[in-house]
């Protein structure tokens, strides 16, 4: 014969706090701050376009589509992919990185390599 046992319990919810709002101040300074345009160009993709720092590290050359105006986010959040819009101008940024960027950028096959990713030079 099976006895049933039951145990109560409740769970507490823990409530979430919102995130820390920057200023556009804030925002500029930190988006300033590197004197490297590519660096910079980063910053204000991945903040125009709300990426996240894993999308960032793993965007690629190839991911933005210049002709069509987006970019592609391969295994975002829930491990999905998405089209983000890329502005004119940061469409104009990407096309004024000087030769030697962008070739470097080819080679390592992503934006951001690793070296600069991990914030080793």
């Amino acid at each position: 014969m099976k006895k049933e046992i039951s145990v109560g319990y409740s769970v507490q919810k823990i409530p979430r706090k919102l995130p820390t709002v920057l200023t556009k101040k804030q925002v500029w300074k930190i988006i300033c701050t590197p004197q490297n345009l590519k660096h910079r160009l980063i910053l204000m993709t991945t903040y125009a376009v709300g990426l996240r720092a894993s999308e960032v590290i793993a965007l690629k050359p190839k991911h933005i589509e210049s002709e069509k105006m987006l970019i592609k986010v391969e295994d975002g959040k829930g491990r999905k992919d998405r089209y983000t819009m890329l502005s004119p101008q940061r469409r104009h940024d990407f096309n004024r990185l000087p030769e030697n960027e962008t070739a470097n950028s080819l080679r390592q096959n992503n934006l951001l390599p690793m070296d600069e990713q991990f914030g080793t030079q």
